[in-house]
C-alpha cells in the first residue's frame, strides 16, 4: 500500500493555555486544526476520519470548529469529517500503530527507539528529529496520506 505520513509531535509542558490543558476535547480539537492548516497547502477539500465515536454535543462541536478554522470563501481545507471505529477500520488501527511508533520514538526512556522509527522511515514528508524537548508526546493518529 503507497501511503505518506504527516504528524504534529506536541510537548504538552510548553503549553500555557489553561483550555487545552484541561479539557481533552479542546486539545484533540487544535492539535488535529494544526496538522490539516500547518500542510502547506497541500491537503485540500480533505475527507478526514478520526478514530472514536464521542457525544453529539462533541461531535457537533468539533466539526464546527474545524470548518471555521479550516474552511474560507477561497479555500477548502476540510470537505467533510467522519469520526468511525477503530475496531472496523484497518486505516484508523494503522493510524494508531504509527501513532505509538512516533511517540516511542520521542521517549527519551525507551532504548528501541529507532526499531519503532524503521516502521514509519521514508514516509514522513519532513524527516523527523529529536530536536524536540525529550518529553514530547504525539496525541492522537498521524494522517495518512495517500
Amino acid at each position: 500500500m503507497k501511503y505518506g505520513i504527516r504528524s504534529i509531535v506536541i510537548d504538552k509542558t510548553l503549553i500555557k493555555s489553561n483550555k487545552l490543558i484541561t479539557d481533552k476535547n479542546s486539545f484533540y480539537s487544535y492539535a488535529i486544526k494544526s496538522v490539516l492548516k500547518n500542510s502547506y497547502g497541500e491537503i485540500l477539500n480533505a475527507k478526514i476520519r478520526i478514530d472514536g465515536s464521542g457525544d453529539r454535543n462533541f461531535r457537533r462541536s468539533f466539526l464546527g470548529y474545524l470548518r471555521r478554522e479550516l474552511n474560507s470563501k477561497d479555500k477548502k481545507i476540510l470537505a467533510n469529517c467522519k469520526l468511525v471505529d477503530s475496531k472496523t477500520n484497518v486505516l484508523i488501527q494503522m493510524a494508531d500503530m504509527i501513532a505509538g511508533s512516533i511517540n516511542r520514538y520521542y521517549d527519551a526512556a525507551k532504548t528501541d527507539s529507532k526499531t519503532y522509527r524503521n516502521i514509519y522511515h521514508g514516509r514522513m514528508g519532513v524527516p523527523i528529529t529529536k530536536k524536540s524537548p525529550s518529553r514530547a508526546f504525539f496525541n492522537h493518529a498521524p494522517m495518512l496520506v495517500p
